[in-house]
């Protein structure tokens, strides 16, 4: 963990939670990913022999508030950021996008049925084209 800030939150979920706990929440809780840091997303076949981009670690899922898996997501966004040379502002509109993402997923999944969100998943062939 003391090989970079990233390396150190991807080993401290219930330091970052213990951090969280004391922050703003809307108070709507959900299914946390619990770890939601940019290593846990990844590429892996569905039980339908698909390939599909998705969180691939659930050992620290529990019950809390959404915002704290997206504050999660947006520091590991940031802390690699900056450990890749990446200045304060291209961090800071990294951070921006990533949330906007997340806003629009949310607001899209909530004009669909349940089934249809359970059911979602980003094919490989969409996350190549972003990248």
């Amino acid at each position: 963990m003391l090989e970079s800030p990233s390396a150190s939150m991807r080993g401290a979920a219930v330091l970052m939670a213990t951090d969280l706990v004391t922050t703003p929440v809307t108070g709507l809780h959900t299914q946390l990913c619990g770890d939601a840091h940019l290593l846990n997303f990844g590429i892996f076949a569905t039980p339908e022999h698909k390939l599909v981009f998705d969180i691939n670690d659930f050992d620290e899922t529990y019950p809390g508030p959404w915002e704290w898996d997206l504050k999660c997501l947006v520091t590991s966004v940031v802390l690699t950021g900056r450990e890749k040379g990446v200045g304060n502002e291209v961090n800071r509109e990294l951070a921006m996008v990533v949330n906007r993402c997340y806003q629009k997923s949310i607001a899209n999944f909530a004009l669909v049925p349940f089934l249809d969100v359970w059911y979602y998943d980003v094919e490989v062939d969409e996350i190549l084209e972003v990248f």
